[in-house]
């Protein structure tokens, strides 16, 4: 069988030790309001963790009706979930340690940091020397990646895990290591970097009005999380609190007293990158342009595309052996949804992941899959669909199946079908 971690394992001496516990489940994380809509028709459905493995299941979802922002029901079981995946958190794990790489028609051409710090460099430009803060550094990659880039500059980088600090000296000149609260952290910076950092954060506006006074007067904040609506695997991430779209992400910055200079859903597929310069002003949560662009009803349908996903995949598996497409979270879901390890295997076109094995299960590049085998494209729909043409193009004889349409290609179809009738 796959292997789940359950989520009550470490929790009464790590809520008591490091997490004291505080409900937020009767008020909008965002904007505060009360009476949010709580979704939990899904918690049939497995869960998944930011490090990429399999969970008991996910936790309900809060939608706030007052300004449209999508996150979890912050109460005594999700705080002792996650208080269990932080306990055996391990980034990275199925390549090793590796950063996902960013690919160009199947090629490999750089790690996520470092592609996403190129963007950046080619948009605002970098200094030979700076300070440079890394929040939530993890194992290093930005900062390895960074220090390719501009190696005269002074690093400083902050986690939770003092552990992390031999760890980064191995491969970093590191200046300073803050280990807990960025409260801790002294002086000014250039650059702060949040790479996948706030979607964990509950106390998100606390959190950035400390960020915000650890930035120098022409310094940015340069932040990447998951966008929901272009990644909906990303609701059944059991750590990630908040679910952001770029309104979300931007008035919560706001807030606090930045302003946004660039965002972009094209520096990387499926995520939001985010500029943000200092400013005086502290704006108010502009509830009406939030609720804009999202709804209970597009929640609530991309929820019942990841059932349809899973049962799917389900299905093929049980015709023959199918690979499941990919070895980050929304591949790792989609194998959870089989139950266990038989009958599928992982493909990936990853260096750093293929010829090796995860939760049991061997990991193939394509050319290694016998033609005709159905391999699940575990993927949003658009994604999938461009994957799938590369391969045909490519020649692949294998049989790409696609994921169920979004909820935007059922309503886009709808349309068509209604102006021809009429």
């Amino acid at each position: 069988m796959a292997t789940h971690f359950h989520g009550n394992q470490f929790a009464n001496q790590t809520l008591e030790l490091a997490m004291p516990f505080v409900s937020k489940a009767d008020h909008c994380l965002l904007c505060h309001e009360s009476d949010p809509k709580v979704l939990d028709t899904h918690l049939d459905l497995p869960g998944v963790t930011s490090d990429c493995r399999t969970w008991e299941h996910p936790h309900a979802l809060v939608f706030c009706r007052a300004c449209g922002h999508v996150q979890k029901k912050v109460d005594h079981d999700w705080h002792c979930q996650v208080s269990a995946i932080y306990e055996s958190y391990n980034l990275y794990g199925v390549s090793g340690g590796e950063e996902q790489r960013e690919f160009i028609a199947g090629i490999p051409v750089a790690s996520r940091s470092a592609w996403v710090l190129g963007k950046y460099e080619a948009k605002f430009g970098l200094a030979e020397k700076g300070k440079l803060l890394d929040v939530g550094c993890g194992n290093g990659s930005l900062l390895r990646s960074f220090c390719k880039l501009r190696p005269r500059w002074r690093i400083y980088a902050q986690d939770r895990y003092n552990h992390i600090k031999d760890k980064l000296s191995l491969h970093v000149n590191v200046e300073k290591f803050y280990c807990g609260s960025i409260e801790d952290i002294e002086g000014q910076f250039d650059l702060v970097t949040a790479f996948h950092v706030i979607e964990h954060i509950v106390d998100l506006h606390d959190f950035l009005l400390q960020i915000q006074k650890l930035l120098k007067p022409q310094g940015h904040l340069l932040i990447q999380v998951p966008c929901w609506r272009e990644n909906p695997f990303d609701l059944m991430v059991v750590d990630h609190v908040h679910h952001f779209l770029p309104a979300s992400l931007i008035s919560a910055a706001q807030t606090a007293g930045f302003e946004s200079l660039f965002c972009s859903m094209n520096w990387r597929a499926r995520e939001i990158s985010l500029v943000l310069g200092k400013t005086s002003r502290f704006a108010s949560t502009d509830k009406k342009k939030i609720q804009s662009v999202s709804s209970l009803t597009e929640v609530r349908s991309w929820l019942e595309w990841l059932r349809k996903v899973s049962e799917r995949v389900m299905l093929l598996r049980a015709d023959s052996l199918v690979g499941v497409f990919g070895t980050g979270i929304a591949g790792i879901w989609t194998a959870a949804s089989l139950g266990g390890n038989e009958g599928f295997v992982f493909v990936d076109e990853d260096p750093a992941r293929i010829h090796k094995s995860y939760l049991g299960i061997p990991i193939y590049h394509p050319s290694q899959i016998l033609r005709e085998q159905p391999v699940f494209l575990a993927l949003p729909p658009t994604m999938a669909m461009s994957l799938r043409e590369r391969f045909l193009r490519e020649g692949s004889g294998m049989k790409w199946v696609l994921p169920p349409f979004s909820p935007q290609q059922i309503a886009s179809f709808q349309e068509v079908g209604d102006e021809r009738n009429g």
